[in-house]
């Protein structure tokens, strides 16, 4: 009988370690293949609904949650955090983009100002009050409920996990970081481009933001306009190989200075062309083809219809229409009415036909953009 309960003994605490080496097992595959979904998103909305659906998966809940941030470049510049939610589910769901302390109630406020303080997580009866805080300072704070019922095991996970997201949400913020970079080089090249040739900066701007209203509106993907909006500022970066006296001559053009001033299409290609960088060669495309029509009179290469880039297609009748609606030196401001016969005339033959109608349709979402856009705004 003593035998036979050693046996039996030792043979449940075999089987327990067992399940609880198998369960640990599938824990860690779970953190993995979560974690590894994090760096997909491309933003910081993005992620953190990720962070929060995972987190759920993981512990088998389908609870209320919500995920607050708060950057470190708030703190240098006011001295203060200020925490806002980037992402809620259940009951929390509307109140994503609020201010934490209008978004939350008044006793979890109060917990997460502990929280604060100690800089550690708490579970508080079937609350999960997550901290963590990142290489660059970003601190960050995860509501669940629902979490009485976990057990030791995924309490652990929980906290693998926090830590992997904090290195998941460094990345993200550095490469956001180097996005925003790349936005404000582009705007001043941008800017610069247009101002030696006695334009205004914002007439690259009123043109980007036509030109992404003009692809969405054609169907064009997110991360179409994403690349849309970085390289239609680009467009005329070749003109700063054109000489002052010709790119900035008042009265009409010679045929010898317009083949001159074509140049600038081909040059700008191959500057942004230079280093063979992928991320570029939209806009080296729409460099090169955006004083290309659609009849194939246009230049450099008369192409012809859907042989020119879609990006440089739409560029092209954002060009024109803001350039028609503002003074330029050797020229003054065309009217609205005047903007849209032209594009209707020319249809077919300097524009895709589908683009045209598309900006004939949103003359509406055109004035807003002229207003926001204004010279004097």
């Amino acid at each position: 009988a003593q035998k036979l309960f050693t046996t039996i003994t030792a043979a449940l605490r075999s089987y327990r370690d067992i399940v609880a080496i198998e369960e640990s097992r599938k824990g860690l595959r779970s953190i993995i293949d979560a974690t590894s979904d994090l760096f997909e998103p491309k933003s910081l909305g993005n992620f953190a609904e990720g962070v929060l659906r995972q987190l759920n998966a993981l512990l088998h809940i389908e609870e209320p949650s919500i995920y607050m941030h708060a950057s470190s470049l708030a703190a240098a510049q006011d001295g203060a955090e200020h925490f806002y939610v980037l992402s809620a589910m259940g009951k929390f769901k509307e109140m994503a983009g609020q201010p934490l302390e209008q978004a939350v109630p008044c006793d979890l406020l109060a917990t997460f100002r502990q929280v604060l303080e100690s800089r550690h997580s708490i579970i508080e009866q079937d609350r999960y009050f997550g901290y963590f805080e990142t290489k660059t300072g970003s601190r960050n704070l995860i509501y669940i409920e629902g979490v009485a019922s976990i057990s030791e095991l995924s309490r652990h996970m929980l906290s693998i996990y926090s830590n992997n997201v904090a290195i998941a949400f460094d990345n993200l913020y550095l490469n956001q970081e180097l996005l925003d970079t790349q936005k404000h080089i582009v705007r001043i090249l941008g800017e610069a481009v247009e101002r030696r040739s006695h334009e205004t900066g914002n007439h690259v701007w009123r043109m980007t933001e036509l030109a992404c209203m003009l692809g969405r509106k054609y169907g064009l993907e997110e991360k179409a306009l994403e690349v849309m909006h970085l390289s239609v500022p680009l467009h005329d970066v070749g003109k700063i190989g054109i000489p002052d006296q010709i790119l900035n001559k008042p009265g009409s053009l010679t045929p010898e200075e317009f083949d001159v001033i074509k140049t600038h299409t081909t040059l700008g290609c191959r500057i942004l062309s230079a280093g063979g960088r992928k991320t570029l060669s939209p806009a080296a495309a729409i460099a090169l083809q955006h004083h290309e029509r659609w009849n194939g009179s246009g230049y450099p290469k008369g192409l012809k219809g859907t042989e020119i880039n879609i990006m440089a297609r739409i560029a092209a009748l954002a060009d024109v229409v803001d350039a028609l609606g503002h003074e330029r030196c050797y020229k003054p401001a065309w009217s609205l009415d005047r903007i849209v016969e032209l594009v209707k005339a020319e249809s077919e033959r300097h524009f895709d036909p589908d683009i045209a109608g598309i900006f004939i349709a949103s003359i509406d979402e055109y004035q807003e953009i002229e207003r926001r856009f204004s010279e004097n705004a």
